[in-house]
């Protein structure tokens, strides 16, 4: 399966669980993987035969940036879901990362594997 790649899209979002993460917005790292046909675009050279994904990651960052989830794993089962929108993609896998959320560790991390059913 072919895929296309966002990768270390910076947002900033109010996420947290901690009072003091609920005070201003952080910043985020959110990697997405679409697993789809990309033999049309391949042969035709049009966007409208493959995935948009500047309009996937405008939509991602709005997303973040009006969110006030308090999970990571909240917001990747929301993107997860804008990516699955297209009815092209078979799967999507959000990775997101929250450098300085751990004290020894350069950030915490999840990741979501979603596919059609």
């Amino acid at each position: 399966m072919d895929r296309i790649f966002i990768v270390d899209l910076e947002v900033m979002s109010l996420i947290g669980v901690y009072p003091e993460e609920r005070e201003s917005p952080q910043p985020l790292l959110i990697n997405v993987a679409l697993s789809c046909d990309l033999y049309a675009a391949g042969q035709s050279d049009e966007l409208a035969d493959t995935i948009d994904y500047h309009q996937l990651e405008r939509s991602i960052i709005a997303l973040a940036e009006e969110s006030q989830v308090e999970l990571l794993e909240v917001l990747a089962e929301q993107i997860a879901v804008l990516g699955l929108a297209d009815m092209r993609v078979e799967e999507v896998v959000v990775r997101i990362d929250k450098p300085g959320a751990l004290d020894a560790s350069r950030a915490a991390a999840v990741e979501v594997v979603r596919k059609k059913r």
